[in-house]
């Protein structure tokens, strides 16, 4: 009884030393698309009644309904915005690609031209230790960032990671 009890008290530190350790190599950087009409209307129909003041709020709302409306599925790999918001059931690709373009509307509509989102790959590491040595589904991921055109600033609002563990996004100067 006591070894399950210091089980339970030693597991959350060390689920949290693992995941702190956890950070992003950056491949490639893709721009954010276009998306449909159908697609600004669910966000219109979304924003309803909500005041986006600034680019946390936007982060914040991006996550919330991008997480909400998708599934994350690792076999379904959907580079197309508008693609992933009909299909539903889509890898972080998809995740990525529809939350940097909910991010480019929502900037666009409100005249923030201080910040531009943009969809970057990366390879997954733990510490200096590769994940995709395990398992190509853990060694890559595909996220949306926000970045400020003067202080280069990045916010990382990652929708996918935001549903599958429910964190809310980081920041990294």
């Amino acid at each position: 009884m006591k070894r399950l009890f210091l089980l339970l008290l030693l597991l959350p530190p060390g689920i949290w030393l693992i995941l702190s350790q956890v950070n992003y190599q950056h491949t490639k950087t893709y721009p954010a698309q276009q998306i449909s009409p159908e697609v600004i209307a669910w966000i219109e129909k979304e924003a309803h009644g909500k005041q986006l003041a600034g680019i946390e709020d936007i982060c914040d709302f991006s996550n919330q309904i991008v997480s909400e409306h998708l599934s994350y599925r690792y076999s379904s790999s959907v580079r197309n915005p508008n693609l992933a918001w009909q299909t539903r059931n889509v890898n972080c690709l998809g995740y990525g690609s529809l939350q940097a373009a909910v991010i480019t509307y929502l900037l666009q509509k409100y005249k923030i031209q201080d910040w531009y989102a943009e969809q970057h790959s990366c390879r997954t590491r733990i510490g200096n230790f590769w994940l995709g040595s395990l398992s190509p589904e853990l060694g890559y991921h595909t996220y949306s960032a926000v970045i400020n055109r003067k202080t280069h600033e990045k916010i990382i609002p990652d929708a996918c990671m935001y549903d599958l563990i429910r964190a809310a996004y980081n920041k990294e100067l």
